[in-house]
């Protein structure tokens, strides 16, 4: 071993040819070799190879993954140096970006927003190097993916390796690394992907991978209840379990819901506007929240649930009714007139994205609409996806229902009340 490792590459520095690192894949898959490759690319990239980008790449990456700090003390050297071509500049930056990311962050911007070749060396350099943070990978999902957006791959030949597509692999690929990290503020990265308007292109692939983290993460925390906690839920006791509240609320909606429409007390004229004896428009969606709160919390208050409305989510946003279950646990509901404009796609856009995420309603929400019947001014807004138009409150739950994805119905539920009269 001592031959292959010393002589063969006594004065490697020298002998060196462009992208030519012999025994490197060797050694690669050898455990025992990473601290002899570390030290041979220091001496490698000590000694001034910087007239070939390809070699100094690959040298960069190996020390990136076995010896951070001395990459960044070679590092900040070599960036003082005037003759360096922009993509062994680019080499340089986005490593001391992967190292030191609060110090070289606004210079790894500039750099890389300027010149392509040098955004094509730090996607092989980021490909190469150790796992960045979820922070990190935001960055340059954003970077790169602003300059280049999502392209199929054309069905005949084409050459080389740095093809617009060859881009948006690249993209995906951190799209994906980011959902599979378990950092706490992965959620936030993708909040600000989504909201991002540069990557417009990316938008369903994020969605789609922030669903599947949200999913990962609910499942690595998932508890089964005890015997006794299910058999306190059986008994109409406290739900024991976030999926146990969505259940427990659920009925008590639909509850409600039938005695607005069946009972002989007209319950249903409070959610209207009157003239007389005339129903003339229904209220706001607040005021009605607030009249659903009040309904809801005569029944549940003996399970020491308490229903607040306009409460303070994450992100500073406030969720237009939430049960709250100690200070561990709460369910946010999104309500909504059958009317309003955004009565398709409020279930994703507000409820699952803005509050379903909360940590203590681990995924769980309600979409709860409020159906009064279709007459002029309050007309719902065309259906998606060529679906039926709904004519009463049933097909109308039918059709919210048919929009959630199926892997999300357990956790998102729609109840659509019926405030018409009879």
């Amino acid at each position: 071993m001592y031959c292959r490792k010393g002589p063969l590459y006594k004065g490697a520095s020298t002998t060196i040819k462009k992208g030519s690192l012999p025994g490197f894949g060797v050694f690669s898959h050898d455990p025992g070799s990473q601290p002899f490759l570390a030290a041979l690319s220091a001496d490698v990239l000590k000694a001034g190879i910087n007239e070939d980008h390809r070699t100094v790449g690959r040298l960069v990456s190996v020390l990136l993954r076995y010896d951070q700090r001395v990459a960044l003390a070679i590092g900040e050297t070599e960036l003082t140096r005037n003759a360096l071509s922009a993509e062994v500049r680019a080499i340089w930056s986005v490593a001391l970006f992967i190292v030191e990311p609060s110090t070289y962050l606004e210079a790894w911007r500039t750099l890389l927003s300027g010149s392509e070749a040098a955004l094509w060396e730090a996607m092989e350099v980021i490909g190469g190097a150790a796992r960045l943070t979820s922070a990190q990978c935001t960055e340059v999902i954003t970077l790169v993916g602003q300059r280049f957006a999502i392209v199929e791959r054309p069905s005949g030949r084409w050459s080389g390796s740095r093809n617009p597509w060859d881009a948006s692999v690249f993209v995906a690929n951190q799209i994906k690394l980011l959902a599979a990290d378990g950092s706490p503020d992965v959620d936030a990265q993708f909040e600000r992907l989504e909201d991002d308007g540069g990557l417009a292109s990316y938008r369903d692939l994020i969605r789609h991978q922030r669903a599947q983290h949200e999913k990962q993460q609910r499942e690595s925390h998932f508890t089964f209840a005890t015997p006794e906690q299910v058999a306190e839920a059986i008994q109409n006791h406290a739900p024991a379990t976030p999926s146990d509240l969505l259940a427990f609320v659920v009925d008590h909606f639909n509850a409600l819901a039938r005695e607005l429409t069946w009972t002989q007390r007209e319950r249903y004229h409070a959610y209207w506007n009157e003239s007389g004896r005339n129903l003339i428009k229904p209220k706001r969606e607040e005021v009605c929240s607030g009249l659903l709160a009040e309904d809801l919390q005569n029944r549940v208050q003996a399970q020491s649930l308490i229903v607040t409305v306009e409460h303070h989510m994450t992100a500073d946003k406030e969720c237009d009714l939430v049960v709250l279950q100690g200070t561990e646990r709460l369910l946010p509901i999104e309500v909504k007139h059958h009317y309003n404009p955004e009565l398709w796609t409020a279930w994703r856009t507000q409820l699952d994205r803005l509050y379903t995420g909360d940590a203590k309603a681990g995924g769980f929400g309600i979409y709860l609409v409020l159906w009064s019947g279709e007459a002029k001014g309050r007309r719902m807004p065309k259906p998606p996806n060529g679906l039926k138009r709904p004519a009463n409150a049933a097909e109308l739950g039918s059709a919210l229902e048919s929009l959630i994805p199926e892997g999300a119905r357990h956790r998102l539920r729609v109840i659509v009340v019926d405030i018409s009269g009879p």
